[in-house]
């Protein structure tokens, strides 16, 4: 399988302090800034030399790199409440999470949401990935049989944009994590049909974000992990998946007690017994296909999906994704996007802002990873940092943010009735 850094890989500039430029124009234009700074040249006669430099052709690169700067620094003023109001459409209040899917998630660790995305929708997501495959297993040289998995998709294709704040799946993100959130990984994944040889193993059972669950220790001065939620993942299926071909999943296993690393006890409310060293199942080759596997715990489940189904899941549960043993050319293809609190760092570069923030609203940019008030406006946010909150404040009252607060699930029994609208209120 071939091991994939996100930039280096794509043939794009790698990324430093989130301005892409080539590494021989870094150094130009660090020269540049050096002179310009060394020269004692009044600051209108510095941009005037820099504006040539920018303007020389054979510079495209340090150019386009220092847009991508202004882009990402030129939000600075807190958007109009009628800015923020009018960038989610009414669909997002009629989507909002409900009470069953709060219990099923905080019992199981996640759930499902049937036809997510349209028909239309769908086949756009279709078309993209066809798009992408097309440009980067070459460029990256995946064989025919190999997984492609594109970190920092959304910067890759704008029309990937729209899941970000889908209106069949955002609502539930806001409403089990609060509005302090935003995007911190972004990747588009295709298992072809596996040669009959590979079908020996898989990507074994796992938490997300690696070795964020080491650190902290048990009684034993073992690692215990780290339990809390944090993060959420929504994946978008974009073809069609069985029980054997799909996401596989542990439920319950979010709630597991005595983790050591990544490795952990399989709680009751699963019905199975872990054990205190590592169990029978956890991080072994998985013979083939899916759920139901030997070396699979017996609480394993399969989930069909069809193209548009989301699932929406707690990074802390375990799950799988099983090798596609299909023959033809029927790959499964999935779209999953991860959102977090603000001051989690990304697991990905994030370069969507810079390209595309300039088409955003506030509460994109803000998913995007905007921080208009600086690096503490991270953990200290001001009203332009955080969009989000405006909104739900607008929708749910106070009421509705002094929930979140207490780590209360938001949901549709929360949004008060608005004289003239129904029994929900709207925009």
């Amino acid at each position: 399988m071939t091991q994939y850094n996100p930039r280096r890989q794509q043939g794009l500039p790698v990324v430093t302090s989130d301005v892409e430029l080539h590494l021989e124009e870094r150094a130009a234009l660090a020269a540049l800034t050096s002179e310009l700074e060394q020269s004692g040249a009044s600051p209108a006669q510095q941009l005037e030399q820099l504006m040539a430099f920018l303007a020389d052709p054979a510079h495209t690169a340090s150019a386009e790199a220092v847009m991508v700067m202004i882009r990402k620094n030129s939000f600075r003023a807190e958007p109009s409440q009628d800015e923020v109001l009018a960038e989610l459409p009414d669909t997002h209040l009629e989507n909002l999470l409900t009470a069953d899917e709060a219990s099923l998630f905080q019992r199981q660790g996640f759930f499902v949401i049937r036809n997510a995305l349209p028909p239309n929708t769908v086949r756009t997501m279709q078309a993209v990935m066809d798009e992408l495959e097309a440009e980067y297993k070459p460029r990256l040289n995946i064989g025919e049989h190999e997984r492609v998995n594109l970190l920092d998709c959304l910067a890759l294709d704008e029309r990937l944009l729209q899941l970000l704040d889908h209106p069949s799946t955002f609502p539930k993100v806001w409403g089990l994590m609060g509005w302090h959130i935003a995007l911190y990984i972004a990747q588009c994944t295709a298992y072809p049909p596996t040669a009959t040889e590979d079908l020996d193993g898989s990507h074994g059972w796992h938490r997300d974000s690696g070795k964020f669950s080491i650190g902290e220790r048990d009684p034993d001065g073992k690692d215990a992990g780290f339990e809390h939620q944090v993060s959420i993942k929504i994946a978008y299926a974009l073809s069609e998946m069985d029980e054997r071909t799909g996401m596989q999943v542990i439920p319950g296993t979010h709630l597991g007690k005595g983790m050591r690393g990544q490795r952990m006890h399989i709680p009751a409310v699963v019905g199975t017994q872990g054990t205190d060293d590592e169990s029978e199942w956890w991080d072994k080759p998985r013979e083939g296909g899916g759920a139901g596997n030997p070396t699979d715990p017996p609480t394993a489940l399969g989930i069909p999906l069809d193209p548009g189904d989301a699932v929406i899941f707690d990074r802390r549960l375990f799950h799988s994704e099983p090798l596609n043993p299909f023959e033809g050319t029927w790959a499964r293809r999935m779209v999953f996007l991860g959102y977090s609190h603000r001051w989690l760092r990304p697991r990905d570069e994030m370069s969507a802002l810079g390209r595309f923030g300039g088409t955003c609203g506030p509460i994109r940019r803000q998913m995007l990873g905007s921080g208009p008030s600086g690096g503490t406006g991270f953990t200290s946010p001001q009203p332009e940092d955080v969009p989000l909150r405006d909104y739900l404040r607008h929708h749910f009252g106070e009421e509705g943010l002094a929930k979140l607060q207490r780590l209360l699930p938001l949901t549709e029994e929360d949004l008060p009735p608005q004289e003239g609208h129904g029994d929900k209120a709207r925009l």
